[in-house]
């Protein structure tokens, strides 16, 4: 609940939002006839047909599995028309995160995190002809200038086993072609700001290393084994099996399953926006001797613990230490799981009570066919959670549809892709726990009958900020009920990877440029926030001298945005 709200504050809206719909629907003159609608409009736009999970696979089916996720992803062109950017960045004119000043994270970022990739890599096995050119991309940062163009899809493509799209292919080459002459002039990699979209292009530059995108030679493209192989592999392995392992998922499922178990199916909010009247009369008796706002409340409730477990798995990032391989257990322990109750120190934004308003009046608007899109961060124990928060807005009926957009090519060390969704379903799936076991089964179910999809777009892997968003993506997250953005790499790119005064309103940030209402739910890895109370960053610095930086203090920040034009 919000500070200075109470149950039965909240009983009072859902009663007089329940009073609102059916006065609405005999002023309307609505009758009930037929069964609900799936929502299923857009679903083909941007490439973002759906992923299901797939049994083992020789190599060449592999290399077919994952030409065809590639396919699916959507793109844009290089010169395409863009939201804009907010007017209060000409007003205030933030400063950018900036690698000049000494012990700042950004500095730290450039000089050390980005080469230990390169260096975790090499250490992990990676082949020699791999590593010897990883070294030297390492050794480039952070004066070798200029900026080299990553390495031409079109003529790889052709070259070799990659097997992609020519006219996606050129798509992608033309942003880095616009990236790279832009910074043309630089004397340093220090100048080619936002450090954002200069740590994307280091990851970029990591795969033609590693030949994701094709061979570099002729024994190479004979050999093809690297071919759109995930070079983060093993380490994904590693904080996958870890977060099947830990406290904190077996507490997460026990908990989001037995409530799901004591939610008849009939006391699904689809129900109760029905135009049916036998699905309307199921919703009312599934509710026994319960009233719809005390329904409401166990909603509320679910919801918000899936929120909190979706963010607070945020902080397993392994990109945040790349070459601390304690990191992938660090990832499952701090974990809060849902039985964080009451006040948390460490959540200094908490706007959850506000999301489930939203979307309950949202479903209201649409009778329950809306959509909610989650722009995904991280692979293991976070991505189990976000999964865990799909299944709760599904089950609820609060929406018809999840959508989640993953990456189209290995980001950050762990970054989600759909494969990755493919594989942690898997997982589930042979792990002995049969709370695994069954938590799969869920999300399988929901895959196969469409409410839930996985999709890539170019745009989540270009070196763009989000107000450099085409209009063609814009357009369709703005059909979305909510749109929930994920991590710390997306905040920074949110709020223009600049140094905003922390009391800075998020809306203030965001309007009118983001197309559909916003949730960001984040931990906080880099010197970046808006959205907070003075009082609130000096308690903080006071508790953790590194609490910009320290993955330990998170907000969930709401913004209700619906028309960006």
């Amino acid at each position: 609940m919000r500070s200075g709200s109470t149950p039965s504050a909240f009983c009072a809206f859902s009663f007089v939002l329940f009073l609102h719909f059916l006065s609405s629907a005999r002023a309307s003159g609505i009758t009930f006839q037929g069964e609900p609608i799936t929502f299923l409009g857009e679903r083909k736009a941007l490439g973002s047909d759906r992923v299901i999970g797939a049994g083992k696979r020789g190599g060449g089916e592999q290399l077919d599995a994952r030409r065809a996720e590639w396919r699916r992803c959507g793109s844009f062109e290089a010169h395409e028309d863009t939201v804009g950017e907010p007017g209060s960045l000409a007003l205030l004119n933030p400063p950018l995160l900036d690698p000049a000043r000494d012990r700042s994270f950004a500095r730290h970022t450039l000089l050390n995190r980005l080469p230990a990739v390169a260096s975790r890599l090499i250490g992990d096995g990676i082949d020699s002809a791999s590593a010897e050119r990883l070294r030297h991309l390492a050794a480039e940062v952070p004066w070798q200038v200029p900026l080299l163009e990553p390495l031409p899809l079109v003529e790889r493509s052709a070259e070799s086993r990659l097997g992609l799209d020519p006219a996606f292919c050129a798509r992608v080459d033309a942003e880095w072609k616009r990236w790279t002459q832009e910074r043309a002039a630089f004397k340093d990699w220090a100048m080619a700001l936002p450090l954002i979209s200069l740590e994307i292009y280091f990851y970029r530059r990591v795969l033609d290393c590693t030949g994701y995108f094709g061979a570099s030679d002729a024994a190479e493209a004979a050999a093809g084994g690297s071919v759109l192989v995930d070079p983060f592999e093993k380490m994904k392995v590693e904080a996958l099996d870890a977060a099947l392992a830990s406290e904190a998922l077996t507490q997460t499922l026990e908990h989001h399953l037995s409530q799901v178990r004591a939610l008849p199916a009939a006391s699904s909010l689809s129900g109760f926006w029905s135009k049916d009247v036998v699905q309307q009369g199921a919703f009312y008796s599934s509710l026994a001797s319960s009233t719809v706002p005390d329904h409401f409340l166990r909603l509320a409730s679910n919801l918000q613990a899936a929120l909190k477990g979706s963010l607070w798995g945020n902080r397993g990032d392994l990109a945040l230490a790349p070459q601390d391989k304690g990191n992938t257990q660090e990832a499952c322990r701090i974990n809060k799981g849902p039985s964080a109750q009451g006040v948390d120190p460490d959540l200094l934004v908490d706007d959850s009570e506000k999301v489930f308003e939203h979307l309950l009046e949202a479903g209201r608007v649409s009778r329950g066919r809306g959509r909610v899109d989650v722009v995904l961060d991280n692979s293991g124990i976070e991505l189990l959670s976000d999964l865990v928060l799909a299944d709760v807005l599904l089950t609820s009926g609060l929406v018809a549809s999840v959508r989640l957009h993953a990456k189209g090519e290995p980001l950050f060390i762990s970054d989600a892709m759909p494969k990755d969704v493919t594989s942690h379903i898997s997982a589930l799936n042979a792990s002995p726990n049969a709370l695994n076991k069954e938590f799969a089964s869920r999300i399988e179910r929901l895959l196969e009958e469409g409410s839930l999809e996985v999709c890539s777009h170019q745009f989540w892997t270009a070196p763009r900020l989000f107000w450099e968003m085409p209009l063609s993506l814009a357009r369709d997250l703005a059909n979305a009920s909510l749109v929930i953005v994920k991590g710390d790499a997306n905040y920074r790119r949110l709020v223009g990877d600049r140094q905003w005064d922390v009391t800075t309103p998020l809306s203030q940030v965001v309007t009118p440029w983001f197309p559909a209402p916003l949730l960001a739910l984040r931990t906080m890895k880099a010197e970046i926030a808006v959205g907070l109370r003075s009082e609130q960053v000096e308690a903080a610095a006071a508790r953790d001298a590194d609490w910009w930086t320290s993955g330990k203090y998170g907000s969930i920040q709401f913004v209700p945005i619906h028309d960006a034009s």
